[in-house]
């Protein structure tokens, strides 16, 4: 569809190129005269040119990159990291060739349409003459492989680069995955360079192949956060945007903890695809036991537990029965939920939040994100404890409600707070002193029996447990209120869920 085409006298080839385009929505502005064409965020940009022939080269050119390559800049930047992976490259090296790599795609792509390729061949030729003088190595690369795919028929091009313009043809014929691609191609320019000892590479351009707006910027940094395996992916991919746009880092990060930007957006990733359960929960959550009394009724009697716990079952002297948690539950109908406290083992088993996603702290950081952000959905009040050999942070006895949470997420990426011993009496003992909290329990530590005292508002989080550390803790408290998680990467997705199912 065309939406805005400031060439009104070249309507209907705009209109030819929409159709072959599958009438992708196209927003054409005319530019100064002595502007470079350019796609931004999928608006055309096109100086104003008086020939037919090669304004539809050059919109052709430029609607290909929304269709054919990148698509999106996140595309570009993600490709461009693995050509910098595997051929070990510096950022500025991998953006001057990333454009190079770009239009190769492209173009190949429009040579399939035979009418889009006709619109590029006719251009091209009317401008090749003025715009061949004085191109460098990896420019007249790509004049050789146009007139080859587009069939143009220019005699100076036949034997430049013949051999690499039979490399370039043969990676579309072998190599299905867009960013292998990118690397094979990489490749052929490198060689290139390498023969004119690199002398070509301070004269080509880093212009991104689709130049982002103040909200795409955005939008990619978070695809960049979301998608990266780890912090220093992230800070290279900013550093290879930065390099593109002729900015710095600092312009692009508005956040100045570029690594709680990073868990922040793993944490919104999480919650994103993490449903909500979908019956409605109105029951409340069963945590230990409590005293049974005669309006429990009998069959609520829990006689394994009492028999267990004293020997003898004895109504209103012994017997027990389920203690149930009726606050956990939050919904429209329902009270203010139970005020929540987040109690972590920060032992040096754990690591420390680094971001570089290898030991426990940075999952458990990414986990706390994730749940202080579903409890302030639910407008519920967040408590944090810190613990190791003792208690070395803690929000208690206050809890904070949803204006004042979100400074926990500074707190725990202080480094000087992870380290020591697993203490858990430490951690037991606060919970019970409080007890109208909810204590959600982590930890990744063994414990002495003896440090396991009775409370009944806690839930465990055992991070890759031994067998027998799970049994000790399903036996004490039972296995209703032992979550196992045995696989680190699964701390955030397991506990989310869990919270989800109980807190709704």
């Amino acid at each position: 569809m065309i939406i805005i085409n400031q060439f009104r006298e070249y309507q209907d080839v705009v209109e030819e190129i929409a159709k072959e385009y599958y009438y992708i929505n196209l927003r054409i502005f005319k530019d100064s005269a002595n502007s470079v064409p350019r796609n931004q965020c999928g608006d055309i940009y096109i100086p104003a040119i008086k020939d037919k022939d090669v304004f539809a080269a050059e919109l052709t050119h430029e609607v290909g990159h929304s269709v054919n390559d990148p698509i999106t800049l996140y595309n570009y930047l993600k490709a461009l990291h693995r050509v910098k992976e595997a051929l070990s490259i510096d950022e500025t090296t991998v953006m001057r060739i990333g454009n190079a790599i770009c239009d190769i795609i492209n173009e190949y792509h429009i040579s399939k349409n035979k009418k889009l390729s006709n619109y590029r061949a006719k251009g091209l030729k009317k401008v090749f003459k003025e715009w061949f003088k004085g191109s460098n190595n990896i420019q007249k690369l790509l004049w050789a492989f146009y007139n080859e795919i587009h069939n143009m028929k220019i005699k100076e091009l036949k034997s430049i680069f013949a051999d690499e313009v039979k490399e370039l043809k043969g990676i579309f014929n072998y190599i299905y995955e867009r960013e292998r691609q990118y690397i094979a191609i990489a490749e052929v320019l490198l060689k290139i360079l390498e023969k004119n000892d690199y002398q070509d590479l301070s004269n080509m351009s880093m212009n991104l192949p689709v130049q982002p707006n103040e909200k795409e910027l955005e939008k990619t940094v978070k695809q960049i956060m979301q998608n990266a395996k780890d912090i220093r992916e992230v800070e290279v991919m900013i550093k290879m945007l930065a390099t593109g746009l002729g900015e710095s880092e600092n312009n692009i990060i508005k956040s100045n903890n570029i690594l709680k930007e990073f868990y922040q957006e793993k944490a919104n990733q999480i919650r994103k695809f993490i449903s909500y359960p979908k019956t409605s929960c109105r029951k409340g959550v069963k945590l230990g036991s409590r005293k049974w009394q005669l309006s429990d009724g009998y069959k609520n009697i829990d006689v394994k537990r009492t028999i267990a716990k004293f020997g003898v079952n004895i109504p209103l002297v012994t017997s027990r029965t389920a203690r149930i948690y009726n606050k956990f539950i939050s919904s429209n109908e329902s009270s203010k939920p139970i005020d929540v406290v987040i109690s972590i083992d920060v032992s040096g088993s754990t690591g420390m939040p680094s971001g570089y996603m290898r030991v426990v702290a940075d999952y458990e950081a990414i986990m706390l994100y994730a749940l202080i952000d579903e409890a302030k959905r639910l407008n519920q009040n967040v408590g944090l404890t810190l613990w190791s050999s003792k208690i070395l942070f803690t929000t208690l006895p206050k809890c904070l409600n949803y204006r004042e949470v979100e400074k926990l997420k500074e707190i725990v990426l202080d480094q000087s707070l992870w380290g020591g011993s697993t203490n858990m009496y430490a951690a037991l003992n606060q919970a019970k002193r409080h007890k109208d909290k909810l204590f959600l329990i982590f930890t990744d530590g063994e414990v002495y029996p003896e440090d396991l005292i009775h409370v009944d508002n806690v839930v465990f989080f055992l991070i890759m447990p031994h067998a027998s550390n799970y049994k000790m803790f399903a036996d004490t408290y039972g296995s209703h209120r032992v979550i196992k998680i045995d696989d680190i990467t699964k701390i955030p997705k397991v506990t989310l869920q869990w919270y989800r199912s109980v807190m709704r």
